[in-house]
């Protein structure tokens, strides 16, 4: 995680947007979403696979 690296903190997401000034909670919401749906797709693609 290059965030996480450069912010140093386990805690990288407030961090990053209050210390290092990066937007970087709506990276991790738009990571999340892109996941969900990713993984939604998946779950859909398989049930009617089976």
């Amino acid at each position: 995680m290059f965030l996480s690296n450069y912010c140093g903190n386990s805690r990288w997401e407030r961090i990053c947007f209050q210390e290092c000034g990066i937007m970087a909670l709506p990276v991790v919401e738009l990571v999340g979403w892109f996941l969900l749906t990713f993984l939604s797709r998946v779950r859909v693609f398989y049930v009617d696979s089976f």
